[in-house]
């Protein structure tokens, strides 16, 4: 999936709930830096974590505002 592709479905995934999917998009051995639960390694790690976002937030609105894509890597700078 082009890097772009994974951006957008980052953000699809999570306003829609659907953190399985969202888990998907991460290699498994993927290192996370997140504001609230700190560092993440591993996505055993993560999939957990993320198995009760639903009934943490009944409702999340991450919407990006701009995407970024240079090679390997990209930014989104995104609204919550």
């Amino acid at each position: 999936m082009p890097n772009r592709r994974v951006l957008e479905k980052y953000y699809e995934y999570a306003n829609a709930g659907k953190w399985t999917a969202w888990c998907d998009l991460f290699a498994d051995d993927m290192v996370m830096d997140e504001q609230l639960a700190g560092h993440i390694e591993g996505l055993a790690t993560l999939r957990p974590m993320m198995a009760g976002m639903g009934t943490v937030y009944a409702k999340f609105q991450n919407v990006p505002r701009a995407i970024l894509i240079d090679g390997d890597q990209g930014a989104v700078l995104s609204h919550i």
